[in-house]
């Protein structure tokens, strides 16, 4: 019996230990709300005066992409991405309408929103 109390002490400490990871703060719809102008991927920047992409993301749990490329050709093509999101903690998933869906951790700095997927890619967003 003394034995399985010094076991239960002695990884007593890791127990609690292992508890939330305050790094990736959990992440609310409100934050999200909102257009979001697509600043930079893996810290290139992508917006430019032939490409450009907005993210919105609607109280209904709903979120629009879209992209106009082409705009200095003077014959610009837009392409629109729909579906719908959900957060749990700080990931963000969201399922589009053609039934693919993606998983990305999610975090703010100031009124940038930056996106990381499993592989360490990052995607940032300007308010």
């Amino acid at each position: 019996m003394k034995k399985h109390i010094w076991f239960c002490l002695l990884f007593l400490p890791l127990i609690f230990s292992c508890g939330s990871d305050n790094s990736n703060p959990l992440v609310s719809q409100d934050q999200l709300l909102g257009r979001w102008i697509q600043e930079s991927s893996n810290g290139v920047i992508l917006n430019t005066n032939d490409r450009y992409l907005t993210l919105t993301f609607s109280d209904s749990g709903t979120f629009e992409i879209v992209i106009i490329t082409g705009r200095l050709s003077g014959n610009p093509i837009t392409d629109t991405l729909t579906g719908t999101y959900f957060i749990s903690g700080s990931q963000l998933t969201t399922l589009f309408s053609n039934g693919t869906s993606d998983s990305v951790s999610v975090k703010f700095e100031g009124t940038r929103m930056i996106f990381e997927d499993d592989l360490g890619n990052t995607t940032t967003y300007l308010r």
